[in-house]
């Protein structure tokens, strides 16, 4: 079977062949410098001693790591070579620098000192910040030296051979003879320690230094052989095994290189757990402790001198932890220290690496746990003495805090300036010491408010106002104040947002104030910063005016509103007042102070007022007694923005009028107020004021009747006030145009003011439209739809309910063509056509041959929103309905109505034949004639047709008899036929 190229096939083979060809690739896959890496002599002799499980655990690790066990030992161990031949030296691994991974300490693990969760952070003081209350999470001290895993036990051997080198079994030292014989020698240590020397023999080189080796052998060849020098250096270096126990990552027996040291060690074995001791590290040669190596002096002081090298079947223990404190916050290393002869705090901070600069030594703790029951704190003054020679515990935790985040005698300078930060304060400061001119200031700073956030004596804030350009103006005005200790001046940029800013202020003088109503007041509306803003001493509505940026363009003057709490919040008021008045007079009666939480509203002018008026109103209305009642007082009328409003206390007409705002239709001289009065508790009277409303624009105060709740206040508009009503003229007339109209102006007139009909206008077409007549059409279009729908539904169940053999595929025909009929119909959009003589009007009685009162009842009166549509000359006959070919024609003079309908195709068999009729150009319906015989006319009394007329073919009502009221359908039939004719002839336009 043939095989196309790009495609697989499924190899069906025994499995094993699958898997021997897959561990072939893989093996050629290898690099090869991996390949070569096997074991030493040395190493595979240490190898064949252990155990054949040991053997096989060891195997498969090594082979993990690309060490191959089962490479041949080289033949050849010792011997002398010429130097033009030497054969390669002995088989050694391929010595890479070891490659440490990055391992995460467990945390869990990391103290014998358990830490509790660091405590949510609370919002930060604005000004100070306080001691470290919550304890911090301390680590071990030095454990991150082993934070990482060794990939590769291979000895580090490119490092240089110290003289003090012990010479073993399996170094390689190599000989350069130079002078009179040129040679080079590669001398093995063999397992006796000698290493055998051409033409000198054996010699002993075990346990001497590599100084000693060196000197020896120079010396003998010097005096041994003749002409000749000789340069000695060491070749490959030999292999020790060691083991790593107690405490370690990885304890285990390690093959490293013979210059390894305790650190070398330490590394490969991963490291000390965190229960180790790092300062008690013992180094073990045949069962004698021989050094011990404490990581602090290498960590802390850099000094190695501990750090001894390892000699083979050396012993490394790492023992428990001993004995161990903590030290926390401004020490240089906060830490857990593991202590070795340190006995008090200031071994522990000067392991530490000592305080820091800001640190508050008088304020020092020391935790312990007491009697292994519950923990006690001491307090501590660190800059004594005394308290520095307190003896640490294991297990005690010495904290040292920080000063406090502030600095006193200063005032400090945030914000919209070029040199923010502290200012050193002296008595008697003012502003203007802080900020000496505008140029100490960016560029567009908002100098008529800045905020100075000061601390009482009790420890609340407080905010002040102050309007910087005054006081850089007038330096002897109260503007200018006197600053207090650690005051925080805020200047705020023109575009800035500085709701933002004061967040954290006005967070803070809510959060101080437990019994008392919060000093804050917010604003919204019309302002360029709408927000919370902090309430100052004295502060009035334009004050916060100017915090929030000030008004918007479409602000309205005459009108704001503040809702005030009382009573503890459990009610409020309402007040109103004119921004307007309030920035005329500035701290006048109109620019009233502000309370505690009050919220001030500024309107737009386009804004529907009653959306935030509604839920005060409501609230009012909830809050009243039952014996009261809610101040709240209506305007109705000729006014621009009328409505309910809150009645003030004192409030009077020209108040009201003052927020309402007079319309220009509104009837000035008088005007009338309803008042209810509640008599007795039993009964509700109505009385009727009138009101001088003319006395009252005139500034009469005596007429200003002061309002009580639930007045209606209703403006009149001026008798026979009508707004401004148009026309419009379309077509041919020689002026089309929309025009003014004044009450009563008929159609004729406004042809004269139209200039007449021009030579082209054809006036029997003319379509004039009228919105109200199309409204109330589409009304009844609408209505007769639904009705058709509903009397189709009821059919379709009635014939459900009670099914006639024989009728179903006809009942279904008439239900379908009904649907059509309505959703026809439903489409239908009604003209609002009103039909008119124009020439009869455009002629005038006289040449129209008419009497005065039929042309006056002939003359349209017209009304706002009318349309003329004069078309031009036409000679189209148009013939729409049930015919094969509805089309339009040419008009011809001679042809009647049954001549167009035969050049249209002829009826088709659905058409009414009775029931034709004919839309005029002018919107008059002639129907058929009934003296008809049998659908036609006498000769001599046929009905003409003339230009611009539709002839209209309708449907025949018997083909949906179904209906219920299917005597009806020719008038559902002519209404969408009318509608058809006359959008027909406004389209001619």
């Amino acid at each position: 079977m043939k095989v196309s190229r790009n495609h697989y096939t499924t190899y069906r083979g025994p499995w094993w062949l699958v898997c021997l060809v897959t561990l072939y690739l893989a093996i050629l896959a290898v690099p090869v410098a991996v390949q070569a890496l096997t074991l030493t002599p040395e190493q595979r002799e240490l190898f064949n001693q252990l155990s054949p499980e040991q053997q096989t655990a060891a195997t498969a690790a090594l082979q993990q790591k690309g060490i191959s066990t089962s490479g041949s030992q080289s033949s050849q161990s010792t011997g002398i070579y010429p130097s033009g031949s030497p054969p390669s030296p002995p088989s050694q691994p391929e010595i890479t620098p070891p490659v440490v991974i990055p391992r995460s300490l467990d945390s869990s693990k990391s103290s014998p000192i358990e830490k509790e969760a660091e405590a949510p952070k609370r919002a930060p003081d604005v000004k100070e910040q306080k001691p470290q209350a919550e304890p911090e999470k301390l680590k071990q001290f030095g454990y991150d030296l082993f934070a990482g895993t060794p990939t590769t036990f291979a000895p580090a051997t490119d490092i240089p051979v110290p003289t003090d080198y012990v010479i073993g079994p399996g170094d390689t030292i190599q000989v350069q003879l130079f002078g009179k014989d040129n040679q080079t020698y590669s001398l093995i240590v063999s397992r006796d320690g000698e290493i055998s020397f051409p033409a000198i023999g054996p010699i002993s080189v075990a346990g001497m230094k590599f100084s000693e080796v060196r000197e020896n052998l120079m010396d003998r060849v010097a005096h041994q052989t003749r002409g000749n020098t000789a340069n000695v250096t060491m070749g490959p270096l030999r292999s020790i095994r060691v083991l790593v126990l107690g405490e370690a990552q990885q304890p285990g027996s390690y093959t490293i290189s013979s210059l390894s040291t305790l650190t070398n060690a330490l590394l490969l074995s991963g490291g000390v757990k965190p229960i180790g001791s790092l300062r008690n590290i013992q180094l073990k040669r045949n069962g004698k402790t021989v050094a011990i190596l404490d990581l602090y002096d290498l960590l802390l002081r850099g000094d190695t001198s501990g750090d001894v090298r390892l000699a083979p079947g050396d012993v490394l223990f790492i023992p428990t932890i001993g004995t161990t404190v903590g030290v926390a916050g401004a020490v240089n290393r906060p830490a857990i220290y593991e202590l070795k002869g340190e006995k008090d705090i200031a071994d522990a901070i000067r392991l530490a690496g000592g305080a820091l600069p800001g640190a508050y030594l008088q304020g020092g703790q020391l935790e312990r746990i007491h009697e292994g029951q519950d923990h006690t704190v001491l307090n501590l003054d660190l800059r004594t003495p005394k308290a520095m020679a307190t003896p640490v515990k294991n297990g005690d935790v010495v904290r040292v805090y920080s000063v406090l985040d502030r600095f006193d005698g200063t005032v400090t300078l945030t914000g919209h300036v070029h040199r923010p930060g502290q200012v050193q304060w002296h008595r008697g400061m003012r502003l203007t010491d802080l900020i000496r001119s505008a140029k100490e200031l960016l560029p567009r700073p908002d100098t008529s408010y800045v905020v100075v956030r000061r601390e009482l004596p009790d420890r609340h804030m407080e905010a002040l106002t102050v309007d910087l350009g005054q006081a850089l103006a007038h330096p002897k005005s109260t503007h200018n104040i006197e600053l207090a200790p650690a005051d925080e001046v805020r200047v705020f940029g023109l575009d800035e947002n500085r709701a933002d800013l004061l967040s954290p202020l006005i967070t803070q003088l809510r959060q101080q104030t437990r019994n008392q109503t919060e000093p804050v007041v917010t604003i919204q509306g019309q302002v360029r910063y709408p927000s919370t803003y902090p309430l100052t001493r004295g502060m009035r509505l334009m004050e916060l005016v100017a915090a929030a940026g000030g008004t918007l363009p479409d602000v309205e003057l005459d009108f704001a509103v503040i809702r005030r709490e009382i009573d503890k919040g459990q009610h409020i008021e309402v007040l109103s007042t004119g921004l307007r008045e309030a920035m005329a007079a500035p701290g006048g009666s109109a620019d009233l102070p502000l309370n505690p939480r009050d919220q001030v509203h500024l309107f737009s002018l386009t804004e529907d007022r009653a959306v935030f008026l509604n839920p005060l109103l409501t609230e009012l209305r909830r809050q009243a007694l039952t014996n009261e009642e809610a101040p709240i007082v209506e305007v109705s009328g000729s006014v621009l923005n009328p409505g309910s409003y809150p009645l003030n206390h004192g409030m009077r007409v020209s108040d009201l009028l003052r927020v309402v705002n007079l319309s220009d239709s509104a009837y000035t001289l008088t005007a009338e107020i309803t008042r209810y009065a509640v008599v007795n508790a039993i009964s509700r009277e109505t009385d009727h004021l009138n009101v001088d409303l003319a006395a009252i624009l005139n500034g009469n105060q005596n007429a200003d009747i002061l309002l009580k709740p639930y007045d209606r206040l209703a403006i009149r508009p001026i008798p026979k006030w009508g707004e401004q009503e148009t026309v419009e003229v379309k077509g041919e007339v020689n002026f089309p145009g929309i025009y003014s109209i004044s009450r009563g102006e008929t159609l004729s007139s406004l042809l004269r003011r139209a200039g007449g009909l021009t030579a082209n206008a054809f006036p029997q077409g003319a379509v004039f439209v009228r919105k109200k007549l199309k409204e109330r059409e589409q009304e009844q279009i609408d209505a007769l739809a639904t009705r058709m729908e509903q009397d189709i539904a009821a059919a379709q169940l009635v014939r459900t309910e009670n099914p006639t053999a024989g009728e179903g595929a006809q009942q279904q025909q008439s239900v379908l063509i009904a649907r059509q009929l309505a959703q026809q119909l439903r489409n239908t959009k009604a003209v609002g056509r009103l039909v008119i003589d124009l020439p009869t009007l455009f002629a005038g009685p006289q040449i129209a041959g008419v009497n005065e009162r039929r042309y006056a009842e002939l003359d349209v009166v017209l009304k706002g929103g009318d349309r003329l549509m004069v078309p031009r000359d036409t000679q189209e006959i148009t013939v729409i309905g049930e015919v094969h070919h509805p089309t339009s024609f040419l008009y011809e003079e001679g042809l009647d109505r049954d001549d167009y309908i035969s050049k249209s195709g002829g009826m088709t068999s659905k058409a009414d034949k009775g029931e034709i009729f004919i839309v005029q150009a002018s919107g008059n319906v002639v129907a058929n004639d009934a003296g008809r015989f049998f659908g036609w006319l006498p000769v001599g009394e046929r009905r003409t047709i003339q230009p611009g007329d539709t002839i209209v073919v309708p449907l025949e009502a018997e083909r949906i008899r179904s209906l219920s009221f299917w005597s009806e359908i020719t008038k559902i039939m002519y209404q969408i036929a009318l509608s058809a004719a006359a959008m027909k002839t406004v389209g001619a336009l």
